[in-house]
């Protein structure tokens, strides 16, 4: 488990200063950074690119790397809104559309490592999957149902995942959430507990 972690929530490929601050940090012993498919439209990764460029790989080994996807915004956005389809998009805002289906994880992992200009990463997590719930709140659609129905879509997910583990293209997964510390009789509340049986027995299979 890393020490010292760097997030990159509006890090910038376009200002010399972040691409530095991230230099920087891996040179002081940071030896996590957090990212994700929509910071900056994709360049929060491109910018760690461009930070590891000029460093010796005994520098930067050490680190790990954890990007997370979910997101539709910004040119995802666009390709989407232009013709481009992937299942199950949960249409939240007019800005604002989320996707945890495989194909959408497939396609925003290897957009990822083309950024990042890497093999591998780390740890690749699900991005806020409580969208689904929050959108269904907003339609005033049944919260236990609509907790069934994202629990499935989840362990459809993780199953993709565990695939991406086996071909190498990550080394470990999860979800990144904003829910799991409201209280439990919130209605926007992620039961951490269902998760995690779903992961083990995703896992086992």
């Amino acid at each position: 488990m890393a020490k010292i972690g760097f997030g990159t929530y509006r890090i910038s490929d376009r200002n010399p200063e972040h691409i530095q601050a991230i230099k920087t940090a891996v040179e002081e012993g940071v030896d996590l950074i957090d990212t994700s498919t929509n910071y900056m439209d994709g360049g929060a990764e491109r910018a760690i690119a461009l930070a590891f460029q000029p460093m010796p790989t005994t520098a930067i080994e050490h680190v790990e790397i954890v990007s997370k996807f979910g997101y539709i915004q910004g040119s995802t956005l666009q390709r989407i809104q232009e013709g481009e389809h992937f299942p199950e998009i949960v249409k939240y805002a007019d800005h604002i559309y989320h996707c945890i289906s495989p194909e959408f994880m497939q396609d925003q992992l290897t957009r990822s490592l083309d950024r990042l200009n890497m093999d591998s990463l780390g740890c690749y997590l699900i991005h806020n999957p409580e969208y689904f719930i929050l959108d269904a709140m907003n339609h005033d659609l049944d919260r236990n149902e609509t907790l069934d129905r994202m629990f499935e879509r989840i362990e459809k997910a993780f199953t993709a995942l565990e695939k991406e583990v086996q071909k190498g293209r990550i080394r470990s997964y999860g979800i990144s959430s904003n829910s799991f510390a409201k209280e439990s009789n919130d209605l926007e509340f992620l039961p951490y507990e269902d998760l995690v049986t779903i992961a083990k027995r995703v896992a086992k299979e």
